[in-house]
């Protein structure tokens, strides 16, 4: 009974320090940054709890702040250890204590150059949807693919608002649109191809079967409690997945040669860019850059960054059966004549027909719609 009772103590001790420098940040990602950040540092000192730091004297914090240093560089990338140490100089300035950080930075270690800017190629999204049977995760994996999205994108933590499904809309050839940082003064719109969307129905689908009653204010992902998805759960959903299905290449200097989230946008960057059609501009107002490459402030119409956004459509599909059936229909739109082409080419069945060596736009509007249609049918059957 003493026992349960200390270990109550002791937990409302570490409870009561640490939720007062948690309440002082409005992010629900930031809050469990910090804290996982902050245990990190509790752990290290042998410490069972906040006060005990808190009642430790400046010189002994000063010592024990830099040993962890020291210990973090050799255990996590040179230029992660800045944002640890930034939770332990909150937790202690927010309980008025100021140790001499001029003197303890400079035990920082050297920042190293960043690497993990390659993007994820196809197959590789590939072999991520086969390590999966997961129907949401699988849509996720289409989500970031599809539309170049931040994980931010999921669930904006300064506003703490979802993706919702009302922030999704119909467009032509079974695509979406999607509205991203609804009403926010980073809001941009991106796309969906036409599998992003058939795994996001799938998805939705599930969740219905399940007894969810799906509005437009339900968010677009859920935890398996069914609470809004947030970034710090994108990404370890997406860390476990990349890591079975091993894509992200060997660490070099505490980095992957591709990072996590950003492979996803860096592909979509990429395969757009190589497309000579598809105008830059657009391109930088659907990945959310409000500037253009001139630096000037970009007037795009939604339609137009449709129309530049299926222009690479074929090369943003994951599967390769839907990316044939793509290319099958452009070649066939290609193949169909429009009525400007009928037109000029039945021409000259029209001057045999009415015997004459020209024809005017009043001779044309003579012909009854009938005649008209039998000229177009006999130059289509030929």
């Amino acid at each position: 009974m003493g026992d349960k009772i200390l270990k109550t103590a002791t937990k409302d001790k570490v409870d009561s320090t640490l939720e007062y420098l948690l309440a002082s940040l409005k992010s629900p990602a930031s809050k469990r940054t910090y804290e996982v950040s902050f245990r990190r540092f509790l752990r290290f000192t042998g410490m069972k709890n906040g006060q005990q730091i808190l009642d430790t004297s400046h010189k002994k914090l000063t010592e024990l702040v830099i040993g962890f240093v020291l210990q973090l560089a050799k255990e996590v990338n040179p230029n992660t250890v800045p944002t640890i140490l930034a939770t332990v100089r909150s937790f202690l300035e927010i309980h008025d204590i100021d140790l001499k950080w001029k003197k303890i930075k400079k035990f920082y270690p050297e920042q190293v150059k960043l690497s993990g800017q390659n993007a994820y190629s196809t197959e590789q999204v590939q072999k991520m949807l086969s390590v999966t049977k997961k129907l949401q995760h699988k849509a996720l994996i289409h989500f970031h693919s599809s539309t170049a999205c931040r994980s931010g994108a999921i669930c904006d933590v300064q506003t703490n608002r979802p993706l919702c499904i009302g922030d999704l809309r119909d467009m032509p050839h079974g695509c979406q649109q999607v509205r991203v940082y609804t009403d926010t003064i980073k809001e941009y719109i991106t796309f969906l191809t036409p599998e992003a969307v058939t795994a996001l129905e799938l998805s939705f689908k599930q969740r219905r079967t399940k007894g969810e009653i799906l509005t437009d204010e339900s968010p677009v992902f859920v935890t398996i409690h069914g609470t809004p998805m947030e970034p710090f759960d994108v990404k370890q959903i997406m860390k476990r997945i990349v890591n079975e299905a091993n894509v992200r290449g060997q660490m070099k200097n505490g980095r992957y040669p591709i990072q996590l989230m950003h492979g996803f946008r860096k592909r979509w960057n990429t395969i757009m860019k190589l497309n000579n059609d598809v105008n830059d501009n657009a391109i930088e107002k659907m990945m959310g850059h409000e500037n253009g490459l001139d630096g000037t402030y970009l007037q795009i119409t939604e339609e137009r960054l449709f129309e530049e956004f299926y222009k690479g459509i074929t090369d943003l599909t994951i599967d390769s059966a839907a990316r044939d059936q793509i290319k099958i229909r452009e070649l066939e739109k290609k193949a169909i004549p429009n009525e400007q082409e009928i037109f000029e080419k039945i021409m000259p069945q029209v001057r045999k027909e009415l015997g004459l060596e020209k024809i005017t736009p009043e001779i044309v509007d003579t012909l009854s719609k009938e005649q008209l249609q039998n000229l177009v049918k006999n130059f289509v059957a030929n």
